[in-house]
């Protein structure tokens, strides 16, 4: 049977070792390499790491079926919440400079933020994110990458996860009809057209977080990776672009969230 790991480690950037893993890695090669019995071919398929809780749990399938699918919408005025809007709204700002232009160092690159109010209780995140955003921009093409942070009660923020999408690599589907699986055409482009509103589908890579009472959860917008090592990112466009990022009745945009109630206590590894 197939066996699935997921143990996020907070790191800065690519830089190495990630050793949250190193006790997994050890015993899955003793027991392929070395013939000795660790015991984890008995164990359930999926085992994970629940940042925020701190504690390790197995699941039996991927996504968990017991997920619960739930609407994080932007709102005008950089808000997000669980309401679905029932009007027009203003669209959110962004405006590109090239970084040729205008140096800046990667981390302090503008961009376009979106904040929870501070969360009543625990929320447990765990599974794949998906981005629906209604953009437009006032060029034939352009990157969009959004980062997903947890906002501490003291204003601090943690980086968790990211997606990007170049604009013109269009929409072609779902994965088996999966709306947390887009699939995009990446062999040609097909330019926007410049003042439209277009839906965007972004997937992000994948979490298992616990979002704890009073924190926040922001998402925000930018042009480019706000990384030193953006060479093998997504780079800054090198002419000036405006965005638009839509919200409101007929114009939704949202954040996809897959949120988990609470685990059977068997499921957690003692």
């Amino acid at each position: 049977m197939p066996r699935k790991l997921f143990a996020p480690e907070r790191h800065d950037d690519i830089f190495l070792p990630h050793r949250t893993l190193s006790e997994e890695y050890i015993r899955w090669y003793d027991y392929w390499l070395k013939g000795i019995d660790t015991g984890i071919m008995d164990e359930p398929p999926i085992k994970l790491k629940v940042e925020g809780d701190g504690r390790f749990r197995y699941e039996y399938e991927w996504p968990i079926a017991r997920t619960q699918w739930k609407k994080l919408y932007l709102h005008e005025g950089g808000k997000m919440n669980f309401d679905a809007p029932c009007s027009p709204e203003a669209p959110g700002v962004l405006d590109h400079e090239p970084p040729l232009e205008k140096p800046l160092f990667p981390r302090q690159v503008p961009g376009c933020s979106y904040l929870t109010k501070p969360l009543e209780s625990d929320l447990e995140v765990t599974g794949p994110l998906t981005l629906y955003l209604s953009a437009s921009i006032d060029k034939t093409d352009a990157n969009i990458v959004v980062l997903l942070n947890d906002v501490l009660p003291d204003g601090r923020r943690q980086y968790i996860t990211s997606g990007a999408i170049r604009m013109s690599h269009r929409l072609i589907g779902f994965d088996e009809g999966k709306p947390f699986a887009p699939l995009h055409d990446h062999t040609r482009s097909f330019p926007v057209t410049p003042g439209e509103v277009e839906l965007q589908v972004i997937e992000m890579m994948i979490i298992s977080r616990v979002f704890k009472a009073n924190h926040r959860i922001e998402i925000v917008l930018k042009n480019f990776t706000p990384s030193e090592f953006n060479f093998i990112t997504f780079i800054p466009a090198a002419e000036p672009i405006h965005y638009e990022f839509h919200s409101g009745k007929d114009r939704e945009s949202y954040l996809l969230l897959p949120v988990i109630p609470q685990a059977p206590p068997d499921n957690w590894v003692r």
